[in-house]
């Protein structure tokens, strides 16, 4: 069955722009591969100095191919969130998002701005209700064209290009209530994601109600206290 390249290449994309973080580490976890009847779920977690987690999944079924990603920061660093998800059928890509969300004493708009202007689509989607966590500037559309993906490519490069810098000359702040404030922006991230419906019905018909809970709360958006 044929799909667009577009997964595999924005989860490379991923790999090859964390390679060079500050005191980058590889975590194992009990969810490394999930695998249940056609279901195959591959986790990649790192820390480095500056994030907590790094997160990258990619998920495939005999009809649907995914990539999600996620940057968490320390709290303790003026770092923002990085967010990137395809969701793709060998129909095209029927989702697609990149962002980079705020948190407490962090914008980075004057960087950002400039690129999503430049990168406009044809078939933008709405936001849901919870999308508050999102920027001005996040890119949600359908991808159906060749064109199209490798615009979104090159959003998510340029997005990266940004962040990376930044991690590279991130220091660690004194400030304790900016610490406290960017923590709260974190769990308030993560409780808006739990509210997807979609990722839990999928979740819920590959395995259990139960299982979606747990591996939503637990592996996708847990909250920065939490141990795995």
């Amino acid at each position: 069955m044929h799909y667009p390249k577009i997964r595999d290449d924005i989860a490379n994309l991923i790999r090859y722009s964390i390679a060079d973080f500050p005191e980058l580490e590889k975590q194992t976890t009990l969810h490394d591969l999930i695998t249940h009847e056609k279901v195959v779920i591959k986790n990649q977690m790192w820390k480095c100095r500056g994030l907590r987690r790094i997160h990258l999944e990619t998920a495939e079924t005999d009809k649907i191919q995914i990539v999600h990603c996620v940057f968490w920061p320390d709290p303790s660093y003026y770092l923002p969130i990085f967010g990137a998800d395809i969701i793709q059928t060998p129909a095209g890509v029927t989702a697609a998002i990149v962002d980079i969300s705020y948190v407490e004493g962090v914008d980075w708009s004057d960087e950002i701005a400039p690129i999503s202007k430049l990168y406009q689509f044809k078939d933008n989607r709405q936001l849901p209700e919870w999308g508050e966590i999102f920027s001005p500037y996040c890119k949600f559309a359908r991808l159906k064209t060749e064109e199209e993906q490798t615009k979104f490519y090159q959003v998510v490069l340029e997005y990266l290009n940004i962040y990376n810098k930044n991690v590279m000359t991130a220091h660690h702040s004194d400030d304790w209530v900016g610490t406290m404030l960017r923590l709260d922006d974190q769990c308030w991230y993560s409780t808006s994601q739990m509210q997807n419906k979609k990722t839990k019905a999928v979740l819920s018909a590959w395995f259990s109600e139960e299982w979606a809970d747990k591996y939503i709360n637990n592996v996708l958006f847990d909250k920065p206290w939490s141990k795995n």
